[in-house]
């Protein structure tokens, strides 16, 4: 909270020019290609798990990469879930957990204890995505 004078609060403010985003100045960047060895040491790790999920954020929306991040849930065997901001993404997936973290449901937190191995996609693991790290307590992150 920031407390302002009454009377400095009815006080007009200069022209300080048209504001402007700061996506609109900031330069375009094309994605980085996966490094190989890189996919191959988390595709044995995913092999390997035996309760694994995939935790997707705001970043598979904005890829347009819901049905490809669906796809390798399915076909690894990996429950599903998500941050705040894209709950509902999967709700119509059978192994989708809902959203990871403090707003998680009681399910959600006793698979989550189970997961020994989270792989973040297009999300920021927040203190609330992974409720302080209370959510995934067992698990590796990737």
């Amino acid at each position: 909270m920031i407390g302002v004078p009454y009377d400095l609060q009815k006080e007009p403010l200069p022209d300080i020019g048209t504001y402007t985003p700061s996506a609109a100045v900031l330069p375009h960047t094309e994605p980085l290609p996966p490094n190989a060895k890189q996919v191959n040491m988390l595709v044995a790790k995913l092999a390997a798990a035996e309760c694994p999920i995939i935790l997707a954020g705001r970043g598979v929306l904005r890829a347009g990469a819901q049905r490809e991040v669906e796809e390798l849930a399915e076909r690894s065997g990996a429950l599903l879930a998500t941050t705040l901001l894209v709950r509902g993404l999967y709700d119509h997936n059978p192994f989708s957990i809902g959203v990871s973290g403090g707003f998680s449901r009681q399910i959600a937190r006793e698979l989550g204890i189970r997961v020994d191995l989270v792989i973040a996609i297009g999300a920021s693991l927040t203190y609330h995505t992974v409720d302080g790290g209370s959510m995934y307590p067992n698990a590796e992150i990737a």
